[in-house]
């Protein structure tokens, strides 16, 4: 409705007036929100970028054998017996005031 804040708005006003960061993040292949309309919403708010979008990683450990064994077939398509090492988990860009934008590759 007119004289509603969008999220621009609120980044605007909040990221400055809070301690620490705030994280907004997407999916990499969310068919419903793309990360692009994020990301522009994001530019949108003119905070100036302090440090340029980057690759981050996590360390996939192996699950523990008795964690396998007793799981939900349906939970946890993706815990393996074996380690995998890093692997990529998306993409990062920071902005002025503890803005952060952040996709997760996969999701």
């Amino acid at each position: 409705p007119p004289g509603t804040d969008s999220m621009v708005d609120f980044y605007r006003r909040l990221a400055p007036a809070l301690p620490g960061r705030i994280v907004v993040f997407n999916g990499d292949t969310d068919p419903c929100v793309s990360y692009e309309g994020t990301r522009d919403a994001l530019l949108r708010v003119g905070f100036k970028e302090v440090q340029p979008t980057r690759p981050w990683f996590y360390n996939m450990t192996a699950a523990p054998p008795e964690l396998l064994a007793r799981k939900d077939v349906l939970f946890g398509g993706l815990l393996a017996s074996a380690g995998a090492g890093a692997q990529f988990g998306g993409q990062v860009t920071d902005y002025e005031h503890g803005l952060s934008f952040v996709t997760v590759h996969g999701s």
